[in-house]
């Protein structure tokens, strides 16, 4: 089923992108969202950009050929740092005493950063990584 490209743009949630990324006509579109605790979060939607042969409209399906999986493919692992730095911006912005946002962390988020920590310490503890190498990965929530 296709959508027209006006529903796609606000990811079924009624707030635009915050970002797009191209290749051809396959698109990834990144939304910035809040739970019902106040926290945000990023959701990423895939689409395919063609011409309706019936209509002439321009209309977008999820539904991607052979050679489209490898634009989602590439677009996916775009998406992906982009979701974590804008995460980081958003962590740094509420962090941040001069915007007014002293220990502005939720006690959950606190939990979740401290448990990252702690699983990365050991896992650098059962690998250590070469001389100036960085191991980590961008985290990014459900």
């Amino acid at each position: 089923m296709a959508n027209t490209p006006q529903d796609h743009q606000t990811g079924g949630s009624g707030n635009a992108p915050v970002e797009r990324f191209n290749d051809g006509a396959v698109k990834a579109s990144i939304f910035r969202n809040v739970s019902k605790e106040g926290r945000p979060f990023y959701n990423v939607t895939f689409a395919r950009i063609y011409t309706d042969p019936q209509t002439g409209q321009i209309a977008e399906t999820q539904s991607f050929s052979g050679t489209d999986i490898l634009k989602v493919r590439r677009l996916a692992d775009q998406a992906y740092h982009a979701v974590d730095r804008l995460r980081k911006q958003e962590r740094s912005q509420n962090s941040d005493p001069q915007n007014g946002h002293k220990g502005s962390q939720s006690l959950s988020e606190q939990r979740d950063m401290l448990m990252n920590d702690t699983a990365q310490n050991r896992q650098g503890s059962a690998q250590s990584p070469q001389h100036g190498q960085d191991q980590s990965q961008p985290e990014l929530e459900q």
